[in-house]
């Protein structure tokens, strides 16, 4: 298996994990991530381009830290200090 593909497969399965933990449906991700329904099939398919993975990945590192409890949620203010 090459790099891309790799890559490709390792992507689809975190975000697979990330959508079971949050219940949320790929398509869903891929509407909030780059506005796109079909991105993750795409990715699977490995019919998209590098700036679009680029992407989505910003997003999901963002929502992962976000859930993980060190980022606010998207619009909300940071606490006062």
């Amino acid at each position: 298996m090459t790099d891309v593909r790799l890559f490709r497969a390792e992507f689809a399965t975190r975000i697979a994990a990330y959508c079971e933990a949050r219940r949320l449906a790929e398509t869903t991700f891929g509407l909030k991530a780059v506005n796109d329904a079909t991105f993750v099939a795409r990715l699977r398919e490995g019919r998209v381009t590098l700036r679009i993975v680029e992407t989505a990945e910003k997003y999901l590192d963002a929502e992962e830290a976000r859930m993980a409890g060190h980022a606010p949620a998207p619009g909300a203010e940071a606490p006062a200090a």
